[in-house]
Order: C-alpha cells, then structure tokens, then sequence
C-alpha cells in the first residue's frame, strides 16, 4: 500500500515541479552550450569544403564521416581530449542539484525559491560526492566481480558465439539488478543524510543498505511501475527519430525542440522518481 501510495503521490509531485525542473534544465543547457558552440564552429570550418552535411541531411553516411575524421583527426582531437573535463563537471552538477530536489521534494507545498535552492545545493554538495564516489567504488567492485566468471566461461577454446552471447547477456541482466538496487542504497542515503544533517556518509549508506534489503521487493515493485513512463518517452523519441526525413531547416529545428523537451521531461521524471522514493521513505518512518 505504501509503494502504490508512493508511486500515484509522485505524479503530482511531479506536476508541482515544474519551476525546479526548468531550473535545472537551463543549467544543463547553458553548460552544453559552451560544448556545443566550438564543436560547431570546428564542425562547419573542417567540413565547409566537404559533402558530409548535404549527405547527413538524408542518412547517415559512415564513409564520408569517417573520410572527414581521418582527414581532420588532430583537430577533433584537441577538442575531444578537453571533453573529459566537462564530463565531470555535468556529474558534478547532478550530483549538486540532489541537494536543492530533496529540499524541494521533503516540502513540495511550499513557495519554491531560489535562493533556498542554491543553499540547500551548496549545503549538502561536499556530502552528496562523497557518496557519489563510494557508490561508484562499489558499483566498480561489483561489476569486477559479476563478469570475472563469464570472462573466463567464454574465454575457453571451442565456444559458440550463442554461448558468448547468452553468457554475456546473463552478466548484463545481473549486473543492471545490481546497479539499480546500488542506486537505490545511494538515493535513500542521501534522504538520511539530509533529514539527520550529519558528515557520516559511510555509516549512512550501511543503514541505507540495510533498509533497501529490508524493503527490497516493495522499492523494486515501484521502481518497475515508474520506469515504464521513461521508456514509453525512449520508444516515442525513437519512432519519431527514426520516421522522419531531416531534410529541412525547418525539420532540423524542429527536431532540437523536441530533443529540448525530451531532456525537460527526463530531469522531470528524475525529481518524480526521487520524490516517490522520499515518499515512501516518510511513511515507513510514521508506520515505524
């Protein structure tokens, strides 16, 4: 009852936050931009004398494209290595935000201002990467240890490639099982941390652990009914994608804006998820 709860309060949540998601959105777009914007300029400088962009307008052209990589490599290059960087800082960012949604999301009926926002990012920010850097340990470790066995299984002489593929993909299935159940231990620690304000970020992940195994089946059972709006969104983007021709300005831009949405509506369903979750989380507390 307390999942089914969880999962129908969240779309209203959801409804209500609007303002924040369109805060983070413009973040994550004015960041892009700085990427974006010499990527382009290097782009239409390196291809101006190229047919690459007239083919591209019709299908993708895979020699014409790697005809331009190999001709102009040192140049993608110099850029592509500064990359790394702003990788960082775009998990950096949405490991800030976390703070400021779990202030938002623990008081959704409140007036929702900015100033607040970025306190509650700042507050909580040097917490929320440690623990961002402990689950990423973990899920390294557990990853080294999942595909250990199917490594050296199709690793023998005389296997089949429906072996491989069939060991592979087992290794795959059991490691998504364990890295969303991490993520779950992650998301309920930083509830803990928030709602106990304290620095104790590894003891708070072996409470969160214990609480995830305890109410395991419940959080999978929610996590399975939210996950079916993302991928409905994923099938809608690829059909739309894929179905049409992008051969007009007009198309091109049409095609950014749907891809802006797309963006608006994941960091939407991402503060849906973490409000479902809260959800859940306060009402063990008051059964308890």
């Amino acid at each position: 009852m307390k999942a089914l709860k969880s999962y129908i309060y969240s779309f209203s949540l959801s409804w209500n936050s609007k303002k924040i998601s369109s805060i983070i959105y413009l973040a994550y777009f004015c960041i892009a931009l700085l990427l974006t914007i010499p990527f382009y300029k290097l782009f239409v400088s390196i291809s101006e004398h190229s047919l690459l962009p007239a083919n591209l307008l019709q299908d993708f052209d895979a020699t014409a494209f790697g005809d331009l990589i190999r001709d102009s490599g040192k140049a993608f290059q110099v850029y592509f290595k500064g990359f790394l960087p702003w990788v960082i800082v775009f998990w950096l960012m949405g490991t800030l935000f976390y703070g400021g949604i779990i202030a938002w999301i623990s008081n959704p009926n409140g007036t929702l201002r900015f100033r607040l926002f970025l306190d509650k990012c700042t507050q909580y920010f040097w917490r929320f990467v440690r623990l961002a850097f402990y689950m990423l340990v973990i899920q390294a470790i557990v990853a080294l240890l999942i595909y250990v066995l199917p490594v050296i299984m199709i690793g023998k002489e005389g296997v089949t490639d429906q072996y491989i593929v069939r060991t592979i993909s087992i290794g795959i299935l059991i490691h998504l099982v364990f890295l969303i159940t991490i993520r779950l231990i992650a998301d309920f620690a930083r509830f803990g941390l928030y709602q106990k304000n304290h620095h104790k970020v590894l003891k708070e992940i072996w409470i969160s652990a214990k609480y995830v195994f305890r109410h395991l089946g419940s959080l999978w059972m929610i996590y399975m009914m939210w996950v079916i709006m993302p991928m409905v969104l994923v099938v809608i983007f690829y059909i739309l994608r894929t179905t049409m021709t992008i051969d007009t300005t007009v198309l091109i831009v049409g095609l950014f804006v749907l891809q802006q949405i797309f963006i608006w509506l994941k960091i939407s369903l991402r503060i849906q998820k973490q409000g479902m979750y809260y959800k859940y989380y306060i009402l063990c507390q008051v059964e308890d």
